[in-house]
């Protein structure tokens, strides 16, 4: 039974672990993936849906002021910020 318990316990972290690193450190993941704009895409979505367009906004100009991004990459990214804006009837400035 303490086995049981204690793999629960290790699983749990590793699940914890793995969504901070999706969520939090994803520009360390996605630089390594050859889909970076696609990589990050995934990631505002989340941002999007559980945080918030602020913190999307926020988010992706992050990812063009450190370079991960260029412009147009950005450009494309922002449209996704903006229909979501539209959805939910709110306002970006």
């Amino acid at each position: 039974m303490k086995n049981t318990n204690l793999l629960k316990t290790v699983l749990f972290f590793l699940a914890l672990s793995a969504s901070y690193i999706i969520v939090f450190r994803v520009d360390f993941v996605c630089e390594n993936l050859a889909n970076k704009p696609g990589c990050y895409g995934g990631n505002l979505d989340f941002r999007l849906r559980y945080l918030g367009i602020d913190n999307s906004r926020d988010y992706l100009k992050h990812l063009y002021d450190k370079g991960n991004l260029d412009q147009g990459e950005c450009h494309t990214l922002a449209h996704g910020i903006g229909r979501q804006s539209a959805k939910s009837g709110r306002h970006v400035q």
